[in-house]
């Protein structure tokens, strides 16, 4: 996937299975609907953000840090892009996003819960 449109069509309907730090520059999501697996991974140990794709799930290894515990299990509805901004949002069910913000050495992701 190149952009947040070409996400929302290959992520709709995958589940969240895993979600993980190792350190605090990088975090790993696993998604699975299937068979099919995908892991990505937002990294910013370069002080850019970069966002890696796998089409296999990425492992916890010990001593991670577990991260979104509320969403594991949940399937994605809907990946929207922020128009005219490096950031786009992840929904849930039960009103939760990860919002996903590109911003060099200061990229996030942050957790929502819609109210």
């Amino acid at each position: 996937p190149h952009n947040p449109q070409d996400l929302n069509q290959q992520l709709k309907g995958f589940f969240l299975q895993d979600a993980f730090s190792a350190n605090e520059q990088a975090a790993t999501l696993v998604f699975v609907k299937g068979k099919e697996q995908l892991s990505l991974v937002l990294n910013i140990q370069a002080k850019t953000g970069l966002f890696f794709f796998y089409e296999h799930e990425i492992e916890r290894q010990s001593g991670v840090q577990p991260l979104f515990k509320e969403l594991i299990g949940m399937p994605i509805i809907a990946v929207n892009p922020h128009a005219n901004n490096r950031s786009f949002e992840m929904c849930f069910e039960k009103e939760y996003l990860l919002l996903f913000k590109f911003f060099g050495a200061l990229s996030n992701i942050l957790l929502w819960k819609r109210e």
